[in-house]
């Protein structure tokens, strides 16, 4: 789970932390590739080569808020008919819990992720290593699921790991909200892990932080860009900030999309390379679509 800062560390919660994490971690590690995607616009994409830096947007502003929409009622299902948590004010705390993310395939040349945020192919596919995403110093790396018995029991898996911590606490009440503030965290990951299974073939995996109830604990981290329809914060997660051997060249690869001049783009990432001592492969996508 994403690190907090200045905080005394308390025994009970540290091991109660890497038993959710555990909970992630088991369902991130089924078949994870080598290699993960992110599908963008080539300006975002050189910038990311350049500054070896990524943008984890507020999951609010997201393109589609249904995403956002779909956990939140699947978590708040679940909690309403636990015994336990229905009267607790964890929905509360849930719901005054922001997550930025980040998105990445497990598919390096996808028709659908071409169309949806290449610009209808004029973009390319930005692949970094599965190791440097995992061993990142902070934020976590899940694995988007999209199978509802799964997502159920997913939610089911980090209520109990803190279900007898809770129970304990019942009676002590800023014991209490420390630790349903811990599980709302958790809660908060796998949220943002949860997606309809109608976008099974995107095979997704996100990078996400999640910023506690007080929204304004980390403001110093948010910055702002603006849209055409929004100004949407986001934080900055540095790639090569990560226990990697691999993490000071955390961009492997740049898959070109299918309605760009291949040999334009190529030969221009090339001397990219060449100039800047960089060691990431230009690739085709083999994809075929009708180029608008």
């Amino acid at each position: 789970m994403p690190a907090r800062k200045g905080r005394t560390v308390d025994p009970e919660i540290t091991q109660l932390n890497a038993a959710a994490d555990k909970v992630i971690l088991d369902h991130r590690s089924a078949t994870i590739p080598a290699r993960l995607f992110h599908y963008t616009s080539l300006p975002a994409a050189l910038a990311i080569v350049e500054s070896k830096q990524i943008w984890c947007s507020n999951s609010r502003y997201s393109n589609d808020p249904s995403e956002a929409d779909y956990g939140q009622k699947l978590l708040e299902q679940v909690i309403r008919r636990d015994p336990l948590f229905k009267l607790s004010g964890l929905l509360e705390t849930i719901r005054q819990t922001e997550s930025y993310v980040t998105s990445f395939s497990a598919d390096a040349d996808l028709l659908p992720q071409w169309r949806a945020y290449c610009l209808n192919g004029r973009g390319v596919a930005v692949g970094v290593g599965a190791d440097t995403l995992i061993k990142r110093k902070s934020m976590i790396l899940v694995r988007v699921e999209y199978f509802r018995r799964t997502q159920f029991a997913l939610v089911r898996s980090m209520l109990d790991v803190f279900r007898k911590a809770i129970l304990s606490a019942s009676t002590n009440s800023a014991r209490l909200g420390q630790l349903l503030e811990r599980l709302a965290l958790g809660l908060i990951v796998i949220r943002a892990a949860l997606k309809n299974g109608y976008y099974d073939s995107e095979r997704e995996y996100r990078l996400i932080d999640a910023v506690p109830a007080n929204r304004y604990a980390r403001l110093a981290d948010v910055k702002f860009r603006a849209t055409s329809a929004a100004v949407v914060p986001y934080l900055v997660a540095d790639l090569t900030q990560s226990r990697s051997a691999n993490a000071q060249e955390p961009v492997e690869e740049v898959r070109v999309g299918p309605c760009l001049s291949y040999e334009r783009v190529a030969s221009a990432l090339e001397l990219y390379c060449h100039k800047n001592k960089r060691t990431f492969q230009v690739t085709k996508s083999k994809v075929r679509m009708s180029c608008d």
